[in-house]
Protein backbone atom coordinates (compact mmCIF):
# COMPACT_ATOMS: atom_id res chain seq x y z
CA UNK A 1 0.00 0.00 0.00
CA UNK A 2 1.40 3.50 -0.81
CA UNK A 3 2.68 5.40 1.94
CA UNK A 4 3.43 8.91 2.22
CA UNK A 5 4.92 10.49 5.06
CA UNK A 6 4.58 14.50 5.80
CA UNK A 7 3.85 16.63 7.96
CA UNK A 8 1.24 19.81 8.67
CA UNK A 9 2.47 22.93 10.10
CA UNK A 10 1.58 26.24 11.19
CA UNK A 11 3.00 30.30 12.57
CA UNK A 12 3.61 27.63 15.65
CA UNK A 13 6.37 25.85 14.69
CA UNK A 14 8.43 29.04 14.13
CA UNK A 15 11.13 29.33 11.63
CA UNK A 16 11.49 26.32 10.02
CA UNK A 17 14.65 25.30 8.58
CA UNK A 18 13.08 23.79 5.76
CA UNK A 19 15.96 22.10 3.61
CA UNK A 20 16.75 19.83 6.83
CA UNK A 21 12.50 18.85 6.80
CA UNK A 22 13.28 18.04 2.72
CA UNK A 23 16.18 15.83 4.08
CA UNK A 24 14.17 14.13 6.81
CA UNK A 25 12.14 12.58 4.28
CA UNK A 26 9.25 14.17 4.56
CA UNK A 27 7.23 14.18 0.88
CA UNK A 28 4.70 16.63 2.02
CA UNK A 29 3.69 19.28 4.21
CA UNK A 30 0.07 20.55 5.75
CA UNK A 31 0.17 24.48 5.77
CA UNK A 32 -1.90 26.31 7.50
CA UNK A 33 -3.11 29.42 5.60
CA UNK A 34 -5.22 30.63 8.40
CA UNK A 35 -8.22 30.69 10.27
CA UNK A 36 -12.03 32.10 10.12
CA UNK A 37 -12.89 35.06 10.34
CA UNK A 38 -16.28 36.42 9.41
CA UNK A 39 -16.18 39.75 11.27
CA UNK A 40 -14.08 41.14 8.16
CA UNK A 41 -14.46 41.51 4.53
CA UNK A 42 -11.82 38.66 3.57
CA UNK A 43 -13.50 35.72 5.88
CA UNK A 44 -10.37 35.41 7.36
CA UNK A 45 -7.17 36.05 9.07
CA UNK A 46 -3.78 35.23 7.35
CA UNK A 47 -1.50 32.68 9.76
CA UNK A 48 2.01 34.86 10.28
CA UNK A 49 4.28 32.01 8.66
CA UNK A 50 1.82 31.06 5.76
CA UNK A 51 3.77 32.44 2.88
CA UNK A 52 6.64 32.07 4.05
CA UNK A 53 6.49 27.92 4.53
CA UNK A 54 4.75 27.78 0.92
CA UNK A 55 7.53 29.48 -0.32
CA UNK A 56 9.69 27.44 1.04
CA UNK A 57 7.81 24.53 0.53
CA UNK A 58 8.07 25.39 -3.26
CA UNK A 59 12.01 26.25 -3.18
CA UNK A 60 12.52 22.56 -1.64
CA UNK A 61 11.00 20.99 -3.88
CA UNK A 62 7.85 19.49 -0.79
CA UNK A 63 4.17 19.23 -2.12
CA UNK A 64 1.86 21.70 0.17
CA UNK A 65 -1.26 20.91 1.09
CA UNK A 66 -2.50 24.69 2.31
CA UNK A 67 -5.54 24.21 4.80
CA UNK A 68 -7.80 26.45 6.74
CA UNK A 69 -9.24 26.56 10.07
CA UNK A 70 -12.56 27.05 9.71
CA UNK A 71 -14.90 29.19 12.33
CA UNK A 72 -17.82 29.57 10.27
CA UNK A 73 -21.14 28.76 11.35
CA UNK A 74 -23.15 29.51 8.22
CA UNK A 75 -22.57 28.52 4.80
CA UNK A 76 -21.79 32.51 3.79
CA UNK A 77 -19.65 32.29 6.37
CA UNK A 78 -17.63 29.33 4.89
CA UNK A 79 -18.18 30.69 1.28
CA UNK A 80 -16.58 33.86 2.74
CA UNK A 81 -13.46 31.58 3.97
CA UNK A 82 -13.43 29.43 0.62
CA UNK A 83 -13.06 32.89 -0.65
CA UNK A 84 -10.19 34.12 1.28
CA UNK A 85 -8.34 31.01 1.16
CA UNK A 86 -8.41 31.31 -2.82
CA UNK A 87 -7.36 34.75 -2.98
CA UNK A 88 -3.88 33.30 -1.02
CA UNK A 89 -3.68 30.44 -3.60
CA UNK A 90 -4.39 32.91 -6.72
CA UNK A 91 -0.42 34.25 -5.56
CA UNK A 92 0.94 30.98 -6.70
CA UNK A 93 0.54 29.05 -10.18
CA UNK A 94 -1.98 26.33 -10.26
CA UNK A 95 0.60 23.48 -10.26
CA UNK A 96 1.80 24.18 -7.04
CA UNK A 97 -0.87 22.55 -5.50
CA UNK A 98 -1.19 19.01 -6.42
CA UNK A 99 -1.92 17.93 -3.13
CA UNK A 100 -5.65 19.05 -2.08
CA UNK A 101 -7.18 21.98 -0.13
CA UNK A 102 -7.98 21.19 3.09
CA UNK A 103 -10.88 22.40 5.11
CA UNK A 104 -10.24 21.72 9.44
CA UNK A 105 -13.50 21.38 11.40
CA UNK A 106 -12.95 20.58 14.60
CA UNK A 107 -14.01 23.51 16.67
CA UNK A 108 -15.86 23.06 19.76
CA UNK A 109 -16.94 26.33 20.74
CA UNK A 110 -17.98 27.67 17.16
CA UNK A 111 -19.42 24.73 15.72
CA UNK A 112 -20.18 21.88 18.08
CA UNK A 113 -23.74 22.60 18.48
CA UNK A 114 -24.46 22.95 14.67
CA UNK A 115 -24.99 20.94 11.61
CA UNK A 116 -21.41 20.83 9.82
CA UNK A 117 -22.52 19.56 6.61
CA UNK A 118 -23.89 22.80 4.95
CA UNK A 119 -20.94 24.35 5.89
CA UNK A 120 -18.00 21.77 4.87
CA UNK A 121 -20.25 21.17 1.55
CA UNK A 122 -20.25 25.07 0.89
CA UNK A 123 -16.27 25.22 1.33
CA UNK A 124 -15.27 22.55 -0.67
CA UNK A 125 -17.70 23.63 -3.61
CA UNK A 126 -16.14 26.46 -3.67
CA UNK A 127 -12.58 25.47 -3.64
CA UNK A 128 -13.32 22.46 -5.72
CA UNK A 129 -14.77 25.09 -8.40
CA UNK A 130 -12.19 26.50 -8.91
CA UNK A 131 -9.71 23.71 -10.01
CA UNK A 132 -8.66 22.68 -6.58
CA UNK A 133 -8.56 19.10 -5.16
CA UNK A 134 -10.64 19.44 -1.62
CA UNK A 135 -9.76 17.19 1.51
CA UNK A 136 -11.73 17.83 4.77
CA UNK A 137 -10.18 17.67 8.08
CA UNK A 138 -11.58 16.46 11.15
CA UNK A 139 -11.34 14.10 14.65
CA UNK A 140 -12.45 10.64 14.45
CA UNK A 141 -15.47 11.55 16.92
CA UNK A 142 -16.39 14.33 14.62
CA UNK A 143 -16.21 12.19 11.55
CA UNK A 144 -18.35 9.33 12.76
CA UNK A 145 -20.77 11.91 14.36
CA UNK A 146 -21.37 14.37 12.67
CA UNK A 147 -19.93 14.63 8.85
CA UNK A 148 -23.15 13.01 7.24
CA UNK A 149 -22.91 10.41 4.49
CA UNK A 150 -23.01 12.79 1.56
CA UNK A 151 -19.76 14.42 2.62
CA UNK A 152 -18.11 10.98 3.84
CA UNK A 153 -18.37 10.11 -0.09
CA UNK A 154 -17.97 13.72 -1.99
CA UNK A 155 -14.85 14.60 -0.28
CA UNK A 156 -11.49 13.20 0.55
CA UNK A 157 -10.72 12.79 4.55
CA UNK A 158 -7.86 13.58 6.31
CA UNK A 159 -7.98 11.79 9.65
CA UNK A 160 -6.49 12.86 13.13
CA UNK A 161 -6.26 10.14 15.25
CA UNK A 162 -3.35 9.62 17.44
CA UNK A 163 -1.70 7.44 19.79
CA UNK A 164 -3.24 4.14 17.95
CA UNK A 165 -1.22 1.44 15.51
CA UNK A 166 -3.95 2.35 12.88
CA UNK A 167 -6.60 4.42 12.19
CA UNK A 168 -10.02 2.99 12.72
CA UNK A 169 -10.77 3.31 9.04
CA UNK A 170 -8.94 4.18 6.16
CA UNK A 171 -8.80 7.59 5.12
CA UNK A 172 -6.95 9.54 2.11
CA UNK A 173 -4.82 10.65 5.03
CA UNK A 174 -4.18 9.39 8.51
CA UNK A 175 -2.67 12.39 11.59
CA UNK A 176 -1.52 9.63 13.61
CA UNK A 177 0.50 12.09 15.85
CA UNK A 178 0.95 15.78 17.16
CA UNK A 179 4.00 14.95 18.96
CA UNK A 180 6.67 14.34 16.31
CA UNK A 181 9.82 14.75 15.68
CA UNK A 182 11.45 16.12 12.47
CA UNK A 183 14.92 17.62 11.88
CA UNK A 184 14.47 21.52 11.52
CA UNK A 185 11.38 22.20 13.53
CA UNK A 186 11.42 23.43 17.40
CA UNK A 187 9.06 21.43 19.20
CA UNK A 188 6.50 18.98 18.34
CA UNK A 189 5.29 18.57 15.17
CA UNK A 190 2.15 16.93 13.86
CA UNK A 191 3.04 13.97 11.28
CA UNK A 192 0.91 12.09 9.12
CA UNK A 193 0.25 9.03 6.37
CA UNK A 194 -0.91 9.90 2.45
CA UNK A 195 -2.07 6.94 0.96
CA UNK A 196 -3.31 8.46 -2.04
CA UNK A 197 -1.13 9.38 -4.79
CA UNK A 198 -2.58 13.40 -5.28
CA UNK A 199 0.88 14.31 -7.85
CA UNK A 200 -0.28 11.74 -10.23
CA UNK A 201 -4.56 12.14 -9.88
CA UNK A 202 -6.04 14.79 -11.46
CA UNK A 203 -9.18 16.59 -9.88
CA UNK A 204 -12.11 13.85 -9.31
CA UNK A 205 -14.90 15.80 -9.98
CA UNK A 206 -15.31 18.65 -13.05
CA UNK A 207 -14.58 22.16 -12.56
CA UNK A 208 -16.49 25.11 -13.91
CA UNK A 209 -15.50 28.57 -14.19
CA UNK A 210 -14.15 30.46 -10.87
CA UNK A 211 -17.13 32.87 -9.36
CA UNK A 212 -16.60 34.17 -6.19
CA UNK A 213 -19.18 35.14 -3.47
CA UNK A 214 -18.75 37.46 -0.37
CA UNK A 215 -21.91 38.17 1.64
CA UNK A 216 -22.78 41.29 2.95
CA UNK A 217 -20.27 42.47 5.76
CA UNK A 218 -21.94 43.27 8.92
CA UNK A 219 -19.06 46.36 9.75
CA UNK A 220 -19.40 49.90 8.19
CA UNK A 221 -15.87 49.67 7.62
CA UNK A 222 -16.03 47.17 5.33
CA UNK A 223 -16.71 47.38 1.80
CA UNK A 224 -19.85 45.05 0.15
CA UNK A 225 -17.93 43.01 -2.96
CA UNK A 226 -19.36 42.50 -6.40
CA UNK A 227 -19.63 38.42 -6.65
CA UNK A 228 -19.60 38.31 -10.33
CA UNK A 229 -15.96 40.09 -10.68
CA UNK A 230 -13.11 38.18 -9.24
CA UNK A 231 -10.82 40.84 -8.80
CA UNK A 232 -13.00 42.49 -6.30
CA UNK A 233 -12.19 40.48 -3.48
CA UNK A 234 -10.67 42.26 -0.49
CA UNK A 235 -8.86 40.73 2.13
CA UNK A 236 -7.97 44.64 3.43
CA UNK A 237 -11.03 45.95 5.37
CA UNK A 238 -11.32 49.75 4.27
CA UNK A 239 -9.29 50.97 7.54
CA UNK A 240 -6.74 48.87 6.92
CA UNK A 241 -6.68 49.35 3.45
CA UNK A 242 -6.66 53.21 4.35
CA UNK A 243 -3.45 52.79 7.18
CA UNK A 244 -1.71 50.97 4.06
CA UNK A 245 -2.25 53.38 1.36
CA UNK A 246 -0.96 56.17 3.97
CA UNK A 247 2.20 54.08 5.04
CA UNK A 248 3.10 53.77 1.55
CA UNK A 249 3.08 57.72 0.87
CA UNK A 250 -0.17 57.17 -1.61
CA UNK A 251 -2.41 59.55 0.51
CA UNK A 252 -2.00 60.77 4.06
CA UNK A 253 -5.50 60.30 4.70
CA UNK A 254 -7.23 59.47 7.98
CA UNK A 255 -8.09 55.12 8.61
CA UNK A 256 -11.90 56.23 9.29
CA UNK A 257 -13.33 53.24 7.66
CA UNK A 258 -14.79 55.37 4.90
CA UNK A 259 -14.61 55.45 1.54
CA UNK A 260 -14.22 59.49 0.07
CA UNK A 261 -12.64 60.87 -2.31
CA UNK A 262 -9.43 61.15 -0.52
CA UNK A 263 -9.29 57.03 -0.29
CA UNK A 264 -10.09 57.12 -3.94
CA UNK A 265 -7.52 59.48 -5.05
CA UNK A 266 -4.92 57.31 -2.54
CA UNK A 267 -5.97 54.33 -4.52
CA UNK A 268 -5.31 56.11 -8.13
CA UNK A 269 -2.37 57.15 -6.79
CA UNK A 270 -1.63 53.38 -6.06
CA UNK A 271 -3.19 51.87 -9.18
CA UNK A 272 -0.41 54.81 -10.97
CA UNK A 273 2.10 53.36 -9.23
CA UNK A 274 1.55 49.70 -10.12
CA UNK A 275 -0.09 49.96 -13.75
CA UNK A 276 -3.23 49.56 -13.25
CA UNK A 277 -6.34 51.22 -14.14
CA UNK A 278 -7.24 54.29 -12.48
CA UNK A 279 -10.65 53.13 -10.69
CA UNK A 280 -10.93 54.65 -7.52
CA UNK A 281 -12.19 50.95 -6.14
CA UNK A 282 -10.00 48.62 -3.96
CA UNK A 283 -10.00 44.85 -5.47
CA UNK A 284 -7.59 41.99 -5.59
CA UNK A 285 -5.75 43.52 -8.06
CA UNK A 286 -4.38 46.59 -5.81
CA UNK A 287 -4.31 44.37 -2.81
CA UNK A 288 -1.78 42.21 -4.36
CA UNK A 289 0.29 45.15 -5.17
CA UNK A 290 -0.06 47.10 -1.62
CA UNK A 291 0.13 43.66 0.22
CA UNK A 292 3.73 43.03 -2.06
CA UNK A 293 4.69 46.09 -1.30
CA UNK A 294 4.20 46.36 2.13
CA UNK A 295 5.80 43.32 2.71
CA UNK A 296 9.46 44.49 1.01
CA UNK A 297 9.03 47.12 3.70
CA UNK A 298 8.61 44.78 6.88
CA UNK A 299 11.82 42.30 5.06
CA UNK A 300 13.72 45.59 4.84
CA UNK A 301 13.00 46.29 8.68
CA UNK A 302 14.03 43.44 9.49
CA UNK A 303 17.27 43.08 7.90
CA UNK A 304 17.75 46.62 9.19
CA UNK A 305 17.03 44.99 13.12
CA UNK A 306 13.60 46.47 13.76
CA UNK A 307 12.02 43.45 13.64
CA UNK A 308 8.35 43.39 12.82
CA UNK A 309 5.97 40.32 11.17
CA UNK A 310 6.38 39.93 7.37
CA UNK A 311 2.43 39.05 6.37
CA UNK A 312 1.83 42.28 4.28
CA UNK A 313 -0.66 43.32 6.74
CA UNK A 314 -1.20 46.40 9.38
CA UNK A 315 -4.80 45.63 10.82
CA UNK A 316 -7.53 47.68 11.80
CA UNK A 317 -5.96 48.26 15.19
CA UNK A 318 -2.19 48.84 14.33
CA UNK A 319 0.23 46.54 14.49
CA UNK A 320 4.40 46.68 15.00
CA UNK A 321 5.15 47.62 11.59
CA UNK A 322 4.12 51.09 11.94
CA UNK A 323 5.88 51.16 15.23
CA UNK A 324 9.30 49.75 13.64
CA UNK A 325 8.63 52.69 10.88
CA UNK A 326 8.24 55.14 13.39
CA UNK A 327 11.60 54.12 15.35
CA UNK A 328 13.50 53.61 12.11
CA UNK A 329 12.60 57.40 11.40
CA UNK A 330 13.30 58.58 14.67
CA UNK A 331 17.08 57.03 14.40
CA UNK A 332 17.51 58.26 11.03
CA UNK A 333 16.48 61.87 12.47
CA UNK A 334 14.12 61.64 9.74
CA UNK A 335 10.15 63.18 10.13
CA UNK A 336 8.30 61.23 12.41
CA UNK A 337 5.27 60.91 10.63
CA UNK A 338 4.74 56.93 10.17
CA UNK A 339 4.94 57.59 6.41
CA UNK A 340 7.34 56.37 4.03
CA UNK A 341 8.15 59.01 2.17
CA UNK A 342 11.06 59.87 -0.20
CA UNK A 343 13.57 60.60 2.85
CA UNK A 344 12.52 57.65 4.29
CA UNK A 345 12.21 55.50 1.58
CA UNK A 346 16.09 56.48 0.05
CA UNK A 347 16.92 55.88 4.21
CA UNK A 348 15.05 52.29 4.51
CA UNK A 349 16.42 51.24 1.08
CA UNK A 350 19.68 52.71 -0.01
CA UNK A 351 22.48 50.59 -1.63
CA UNK A 352 24.45 51.64 1.34
CA UNK A 353 22.12 49.63 3.76
CA UNK A 354 21.98 46.48 0.96
CA UNK A 355 21.99 43.17 3.87
CA UNK A 356 24.43 41.61 1.62
CA UNK A 357 27.78 42.50 0.08
CA UNK A 358 28.07 43.81 -3.71
CA UNK A 359 29.46 40.62 -4.46
CA UNK A 360 29.15 37.09 -3.62
CA UNK A 361 32.03 35.85 -1.27
CA UNK A 362 33.70 32.80 -2.52
CA UNK A 363 32.69 29.53 -1.11
CA UNK A 364 32.98 26.05 -1.59
CA UNK A 365 29.39 24.90 -3.05
CA UNK A 366 28.34 21.32 -3.62
CA UNK A 367 28.21 20.10 -6.99
CA UNK A 368 25.64 21.10 -9.35
CA UNK A 369 24.74 24.24 -7.74
CA UNK A 370 25.73 27.61 -9.21
CA UNK A 371 25.09 29.63 -5.77
CA UNK A 372 23.73 28.41 -2.20
CA UNK A 373 20.29 28.29 -3.88
CA UNK A 374 20.87 27.87 -7.37
CA UNK A 375 21.69 24.56 -9.39
CA UNK A 376 23.12 24.92 -12.82
CA UNK A 377 20.08 22.81 -13.89
CA UNK A 378 17.66 26.20 -13.43
CA UNK A 379 19.19 28.11 -15.84
CA UNK A 380 19.55 25.60 -18.14
CA UNK A 381 18.57 25.47 -21.86
CA UNK A 382 15.31 24.68 -22.17
CA UNK A 383 16.42 21.90 -24.78
CA UNK A 384 16.62 19.39 -21.90
CA UNK A 385 13.71 20.34 -20.17
CA UNK A 386 10.78 19.65 -22.54
CA UNK A 387 10.78 21.95 -25.51
CA UNK A 388 10.23 20.65 -28.65
CA UNK A 389 14.50 21.69 -29.92
CA UNK A 390 16.97 19.99 -30.09
CA UNK A 391 19.76 22.77 -30.38
CA UNK A 392 22.17 21.73 -27.46
CA UNK A 393 22.37 19.64 -24.46
CA UNK A 394 21.23 22.42 -22.40
CA UNK A 395 24.44 23.60 -21.01
CA UNK A 396 25.95 25.81 -24.88
CA UNK A 397 29.10 27.77 -23.10
CA UNK A 398 29.09 31.24 -23.78
CA UNK A 399 31.98 33.40 -24.12
CA UNK A 400 32.63 33.86 -20.11
CA UNK A 401 32.85 29.89 -20.19
CA UNK A 402 29.92 28.92 -18.29
CA UNK A 403 25.93 29.05 -19.40
CA UNK A 404 25.51 31.94 -17.02
CA UNK A 405 27.51 35.29 -16.48
CA UNK A 406 29.34 34.92 -13.16
CA UNK A 407 28.12 38.76 -12.02
CA UNK A 408 24.24 37.56 -12.73
CA UNK A 409 24.41 34.60 -10.25
CA UNK A 410 25.75 36.78 -7.46
CA UNK A 411 23.41 39.76 -8.16
CA UNK A 412 20.58 36.98 -8.25
CA UNK A 413 21.61 35.22 -5.26
CA UNK A 414 21.66 38.60 -3.17
CA UNK A 415 17.93 39.03 -4.60
CA UNK A 416 16.93 35.59 -3.19
CA UNK A 417 18.69 36.34 -0.51
CA UNK A 418 16.76 39.51 0.09
CA UNK A 419 13.02 38.65 -1.19
CA UNK A 420 12.87 34.75 -0.36
CA UNK A 421 12.35 32.06 -2.94
CA UNK A 422 12.74 33.25 -6.77
CA UNK A 423 11.60 30.55 -9.77
CA UNK A 424 13.24 30.84 -12.70
CA UNK A 425 11.48 30.33 -15.92
CA UNK A 426 13.99 30.84 -18.35
CA UNK A 427 17.99 31.09 -18.25
CA UNK A 428 20.34 30.52 -20.94
CA UNK A 429 18.87 29.67 -24.50
CA UNK A 430 20.87 28.41 -27.50
CA UNK A 431 20.42 29.74 -31.12
CA UNK A 432 17.38 27.41 -31.86
CA UNK A 433 15.52 27.35 -27.95
CA UNK A 434 15.94 31.47 -28.20
CA UNK A 435 14.41 31.25 -31.84
CA UNK A 436 11.24 28.97 -30.57
CA UNK A 437 10.48 31.67 -27.94
CA UNK A 438 10.41 33.81 -30.35
CA UNK A 439 13.28 36.14 -29.20
CA UNK A 440 15.23 38.87 -30.50
CA UNK A 441 18.02 38.37 -32.47
CA UNK A 442 20.86 39.75 -30.27
CA UNK A 443 18.83 37.93 -26.84
CA UNK A 444 21.05 38.80 -23.71
CA UNK A 445 19.81 35.24 -23.14
CA UNK A 446 21.73 33.77 -25.27
CA UNK A 447 25.01 35.48 -23.96
CA UNK A 448 24.15 34.49 -20.31
CA UNK A 449 23.86 37.95 -19.29
CA UNK A 450 19.68 37.44 -18.55
CA UNK A 451 17.04 35.24 -16.85
CA UNK A 452 12.83 35.44 -16.51
CA UNK A 453 12.10 35.08 -13.38
CA UNK A 454 9.49 35.79 -10.17
CA UNK A 455 9.27 36.03 -6.54
CA UNK A 456 5.92 33.34 -5.73
CA UNK A 457 3.79 35.92 -3.05
CA UNK A 458 5.78 38.98 -4.20
CA UNK A 459 3.85 41.38 -6.60
CA UNK A 460 5.82 41.46 -10.24
CA UNK A 461 6.13 45.24 -9.96
CA UNK A 462 7.80 45.13 -6.54
CA UNK A 463 9.89 42.55 -6.77
CA UNK A 464 11.07 44.50 -10.03
CA UNK A 465 11.64 47.90 -8.20
CA UNK A 466 13.92 46.20 -5.59
CA UNK A 467 15.88 44.36 -7.80
CA UNK A 468 16.97 47.60 -9.32
CA UNK A 469 16.75 50.24 -6.44
CA UNK A 470 18.59 47.75 -3.80
CA UNK A 471 20.62 45.77 -6.19
CA UNK A 472 20.79 47.87 -9.60
CA UNK A 473 19.62 44.65 -11.87
CA UNK A 474 18.07 46.38 -14.69
CA UNK A 475 14.79 44.65 -15.00
CA UNK A 476 12.10 44.36 -18.13
CA UNK A 477 8.76 43.82 -16.53
CA UNK A 478 6.07 41.45 -18.18
CA UNK A 479 2.86 42.28 -15.76
CA UNK A 480 -0.08 40.99 -17.51
CA UNK A 481 2.61 37.63 -17.46
CA UNK A 482 3.39 38.18 -14.05
CA UNK A 483 7.27 37.49 -14.97
CA UNK A 484 10.42 40.04 -14.51
CA UNK A 485 13.64 40.03 -17.35
CA UNK A 486 16.60 40.44 -15.15
CA UNK A 487 19.59 41.57 -17.04
CA UNK A 488 22.83 42.54 -17.22
CA UNK A 489 22.83 45.90 -19.56
CA UNK A 490 22.50 49.64 -19.32
CA UNK A 491 19.01 49.78 -19.23
CA UNK A 492 18.78 51.59 -16.44
CA UNK A 493 15.91 51.23 -14.47
CA UNK A 494 12.53 49.00 -14.45
CA UNK A 495 10.88 48.86 -17.92
CA UNK A 496 7.26 47.83 -18.37
CA UNK A 497 7.77 46.05 -21.57
CA UNK A 498 3.84 45.65 -22.17
CA UNK A 499 3.67 49.33 -22.21
CA UNK A 500 6.79 50.64 -22.99
CA UNK A 501 7.39 53.48 -19.84
CA UNK A 502 9.72 53.31 -17.76
CA UNK A 503 8.27 52.54 -13.67
CA UNK A 504 11.45 53.20 -12.23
Amino acid sequence: MLQIEGIDVSQHQGDIQWPLVKNSNKKFSGVRIGWGEARNASGGELDAKALVNLDACVVNGIPPMPYMYSYAQTVEEAKMEANFVKTILSKYPRSTFAYPIAYDVEDQQYQGNIDINPIIDAFCEEIHDSGYKVIVYTSLDWFENKVNDINKGKWFTWLGQWDVDQPEFMPSIWQYSDKGSVEGISGNVDLNICYQDYVNIDNPFPTKAVEVVVTQPSSPSQEVITPSDPLSVQVFSIVEEQRVLRLLNYGDIEADGQVGDLTRSARNNARRGYGLDETGESGLDLERCLRGQLMSVQARLNELGYECDIDGRLGDAGTQTTDRVLSFQRDRNLTIDGIIGTNTFTALFSVTNAPVAATAPVVALPEGMASKNFSWYEFACGCIKGDPTSGCNGYPETNYGQIIAQQLIDKLQQLRDYVGAIVITCGIRCPENNKYWQGVWNSLHMLGEAIDCYCPGLNIIEFARIAWQVFGIAVRVYPSQEFAHLELSDLGGVYNQETGDFIY
